[in-house]
């Protein structure tokens, strides 16, 4: 997970001009992320590096497992001591495994149902107001 700080990007002042540009350049990213499938730490290093030195901004990672609430927690609060608040949260993390269904082993299954349901409630639940 990486965050990216809003006011070094000028906050609500960006304009549409930027804002298309700044999406096209997060999407390229994005497709660069994929083709590594995660790749090693000196690999995430070089995407967060770039990322600060492409977008003048402040960027971290955090390497959380999903499936771990305490690691969820501690991404967040790693989003908070770096930039004072996590203002917005994209909760994109999600895995998926297709054999039939007389094959699905039961361990995958708790992965799925982990990372693709429980991790979002862990992010979320305790940013929203009561």
């Amino acid at each position: 997970m990486g965050y990216v700080d809003r006011q070094d990007c000028g906050g609500d002042r960006i304009d549409q001009r930027h804002r298309i540009g700044l999406c096209a350049r997060l999407r390229r990213r994005r497709r660069q992320h994929r083709a590594q499938r995660h790749g090693t730490p000196a690999d995430i290093e070089k995407e967060r590096s770039a990322i600060e030195s492409d977008f003048k901004v402040k960027a971290v990672h955090s390497p959380a497992d999903m499936t771990k609430p305490s690691e969820i927690a501690g991404m967040i609060a790693l989003g908070e001591s770096t930039f004072g608040s996590v203002d917005v949260l994209v909760n994109n993390a999600g895995i998926q495994f297709v054999v039939p269904i007389e094959e699905f082993p039961v361990d995958k299954w708790d992965a799925i149902i982990a990372i693709n349901l429980s991790s979002r409630s862990t992010a979320s639940a305790p940013r929203c107001p009561a």
